[in-house]
């Protein structure tokens, strides 16, 4: 099953915000990439098995909605995912995705709060 840029952008306007953070404008992440270029690959990535290799992950601690969060990581593109399931728990989304370098991704495994378990992809 696909991810979907839903979870935090409810409409166009927060989508479009966020494309533009990420983006064209601000962390300049993705510059020439557009809002379908750049949902294409934050998906492209969650869909993606954990090697621990190239791509690396860890499960979150549930937030203070009870949904548990996933994240992974790209080594080589340094693309940072973060992915779970809609409000209601039923649809798998995308939450975010930006570049993390490979000292910050470091940082963020081992401190972030993070729980063993299985990291679904394809959920």
């Amino acid at each position: 099953m696909n991810f979907k840029l839903v979870e935090r952008f409810t409409n166009e306007y927060e989508l479009r915000n966020h494309h533009n953070r990420h983006a064209v404008g601000g962390d300049r992440y993705y510059p020439n990439d557009s809002k379908e270029t750049y949902t294409k690959k934050a998906e492209d990535l969650a869909n993606l098995p954990v090697d621990m290799f190239r791509i690396q992950g860890y499960k979150c601690k549930p937030d203070s909605l009870g949904r548990t969060r996933y994240v992974k990581w790209n080594r080589d593109t340094h693309d940072f995912v973060v992915y779970g399931r809609d409000a209601e728990g039923s649809e798998p989304v995308i939450i975010s995705m930006y570049k993390v370098p490979p000292k910050q991704f470091a940082y963020r495994l081992n401190t972030d709060t993070r729980i063993d378990g299985e990291i679904p992809y394809g959920m």
